[in-house]
């Protein structure tokens, strides 16, 4: 990672530049005319940041290395979404695991998936969580918990078309209660590996019991204007009480 992030500065570098209308050097790259700054966030991946000032248009660009292995992928992807060929795995520090800082992993993608209600799905998964503040539950192990579905799922390769964005989303926060309440997500590469095992036991019986009251009126379809507010910060709750509950 220190090679890497090497590479990245000098590459960065390359676009030094000190113009008039600068207070000081900076990195900037023309495009089309137009000047954007450069710069980057020291993190797990080296995030990107390229801004507009006088537009306020921002990208933010995760770099991440990869290790390409080369031949026929023999993992345990869902054999009618295996792609063929080559394969990459990310440096990720397993925590709690074994040589934890010296630890790659595969990649989840679901992009080559093609099921719009499974992304959605997953969306609509990160955003309850993020709304709880269930920041202990990451993004992976909610793309993991998908991964198994999909496992699960072979013999029914319709299941993801067939059933309504409703239906599938209510099905993975099932799914994710059974996890927590068991307190165990496997890693999908290696099983015998928990992801949340390192999390602190009364964090994970809180997030449960919140599961529980969402599923709760998940069930019950009069209570479907309830539901938003397990997807809502408070303040957009409270607009949207007002604006469209009336209370």
């Amino acid at each position: 990672m220190d090679w890497y992030k090497s590479v990245v500065d000098k590459a960065l570098n390359l676009f030094d530049v000190t113009e008039d209308n600068l207070p000081f050097a900076m990195n900037v790259i023309m495009v089309e005319e137009n000047t954007y700054t450069l710069r980057f966030a020291d993190s797990q991946s080296y995030t990107l940041t390229v801004e507009d000032p006088q537009s306020g248009f921002q990208l933010d660009v995760d770099l991440v290395p990869a290790l390409e292995f080369l031949g026929k992928d023999r993992t345990r992807m869902p054999s009618k979404r295996r792609k063929k060929g080559n394969f990459l795995v990310v440096p990720k520090p397993m925590k709690g695991g074994h040589d934890e800082d010296a630890a790659w992993r595969r990649p989840l993608q679901l992009q080559g998936w093609d099921l719009w209600y499974m992304k959605q799905a997953l969306r609509l998964t990160k955003k309850l969580l993020d709304s709880q503040g269930m920041n202990k539950i990451q993004s992976y192990y909610i793309k993991t918990i998908f991964y198994h579905e999909a496992i699960e799922q072979e013999h029914d390769p319709d299941f993801w078309s067939r059933n309504s964005l409703a239906e599938l989303f209510k099905h993975i926060v099932k799914r994710l209660h059974q996890y927590l309440e068991t307190k165990n997500i496997p890693y999908f590469w290696n099983v015998d590996y928990n992801l949340i095992g390192n999390i602190d036991e009364s964090i994970l019986d809180g997030y449960a019991k919140k599961l529980k009251r969402f599923i709760k009126i998940l069930e019950d379809p009069s209570e479907y204007k309830m539901a938003v507010k397990y997807l809502m910060s408070e303040s957009q709750f409270k607009e949207y009480k007002k604006k469209f509950l009336k209370i």
